[in-house]
């Protein structure tokens, strides 16, 4: 926190610590991308064209973390010992909410579209379709191509973040759709 600046470190870990599976890079700049709280901390001295978390910026941290973080499927970042989980869980016990609230929404795709846009966000949708490069389909098409693949990273993080983030509603509305069932 001394190094990188608390906002920015708080923020990270808690997205790290109370994700169901963990999160990946893109996923973990895209969560702080969408936080004003930390992107001022980062920008107190600079005001770039794009209000994104710079890449740069994640991996010198990442590489701060190195021995504590490691990798699991999908290039997603957990907690290396159970030990440290637990130390973080209680560390950052009162970001809890706010974080499953954030990553509850960003998975869900229930950001703010001129926000996503703004900065550049990646979209969450429920199926892909296979090929050279991931394209997101629209919801009618789930159920007509047999290419689709499941976006598996949002069936359990969306539906996970919603409920352990209190946001209830938006939780039931996830799950209760004929795409999310």
């Amino acid at each position: 926190e001394r190094v990188f600046g608390v906002v920015l470190v708080e923020m990270a870990l808690a997205l790290i610590t109370f994700s169901k599976n963990g999160v990946n890079d893109v996923e973990l700049e895209d969560t702080i991308s969408l936080q004003d709280s930390v992107l001022d901390s980062v920008f107190q001295y600079h005001a770039p064209p794009i209000r994104r978390l710079p890449s740069h910026v994640w991996s010198r941290l990442r590489s701060g973390l190195a021995g504590l973080i490691t990798e699991r499927e999908n290039g997603c970042l957990k907690w290396y010992h159970r030990q440290l989980m637990e130390t973080a869980e209680k560390r950052y016990a009162y970001m809890k909410l706010r974080a499953h609230g954030i990553l509850g929404r960003y998975f869900g795709n229930l950001t703010d579209a001129s926000l996503t846009e703004a900065r550049l966000i990646t979209s969450q949708p429920w199926v892909f379709t296979a090929g050279t490069a991931d394209v997101p389909v629209s919801s009618d098409a789930v159920f007509t191509c047999a290419n689709n693949r499941l976006n598996k990273r949002r069936c359990v993080e969306a539906a996970y973040g919603l409920v352990q983030g209190d946001l209830l509603v938006e939780a039931e509305v996830e799950l209760c759709s004929l795409v999310g069932i």
